[in-house]
């Protein structure tokens, strides 16, 4: 409507030729003549009364045709803010000259991240607010004394939060401490799903992935300084369908402190993982 608007103004202006055509039609004024005045007769004479009336009307017609021309340039700007400024008054009506603001970082889309280590590998989707970092892998003797420091480990952090830990142990190590009483840092050591402790192994859900079965379960873990806190933290053991290194089938996924939940861990594992190059 604006746009017809517009245009029906421009049109008006470039057909004004003078005061009539903008509808200021002037007044009549009867001109006498001094004889009737033929093909053959004299001249018509112009009294000093005429000509004074004829710059009279012309004068009129200046003041009318620039008053016209003033009101028609006034309607052509009225027009023309009402299509800047758009129905509502924001740019962002139909036809205003608004513009969709920015996505901002929740907009991005999830992506999958590598991990690509001779020990282990996969993919895993992260989302704009995560991060997959990698820890570099212990000394090849810490890693036979296999007394809770993996071979191999990544951690998934969600702002400030280390939400998950991925772990990986070789099968030959032999742990120090029993996997029943987790504590002060240490987490258990699960080289594979056997080393899950009976009680808990019985009732562990299996969970399906993309990089092989899990067995999802809940321990205990404590930490002890001047006083003790305990948490329920959730664990998954995953039996790799295709290991990185065959000495190490199982990879480990552990939410340090319960700060996910077991629904929340097992979902991840579920939806998140991608076998690698795929």
């Amino acid at each position: 409507m604006r746009g017809s608007g517009v245009a029906a103004v421009l049109r008006h202006l470039r057909g004004v030729r003078g005061p009539g055509d903008l509808g200021l039609h002037r007044r009549e004024h009867k001109i006498c003549h001094l004889g009737a005045g033929t093909a053959k007769g004299p001249a018509p004479v112009h009294t000093h009364r005429q000509s004074t009336v004829a710059g009279e009307e012309r004068a009129m017609a200046a003041s009318r045709r620039r008053a016209g021309l003033g009101a028609a340039a006034a309607a052509l700007a009225v027009v023309a803010l009402a299509g800047c400024w758009g129905t509502g008054g924001d740019g962002g009506g139909e036809g205003g000259g608004g513009q969709d603001p920015e996505p901002d970082g929740s907009a991005t889309p999830n992506a999958y991240q590598a991990v690509d280590t001779p020990q282990m590998a996969f993919r895993f989707k992260v989302t704009p607010a995560e991060r997959l970092s990698f820890t570099p892998a212990p000394s090849p003797s810490a890693a036979r004394q296999c007394n809770g420091g993996a071979d191999q480990s990544a951690t998934l952090e969600r702002g400030k939060d280390r939400i998950a830990s991925f772990q990986v142990f070789a099968k030959s190590c032999e742990p120090t401490r029993d996997n029943d009483k987790p504590g002060n840092g240490y987490h258990g050591v699960y080289r594979s799903p056997e080393d899950i402790p009976a009680d808990l192994r019985g009732s562990a859900e299996r969970v399906p992935t993309a990089i092989g079965s899990a067995l999802v379960f809940d321990q205990r873990y404590y930490e002890c300084t001047n006083s003790c806190r305990t948490w329920t933290e959730p664990v998954a053991v995953i039996d790799l369908t295709h290991p990185a290194d065959a000495s190490h089938p199982a990879l480990v996924v552990i939410s340090p402190q319960g700060r996910l939940g077991h629904a929340e861990l097992a979902a991840l594992i579920k939806d998140r993982f991608a076998a690698p190059g795929r």
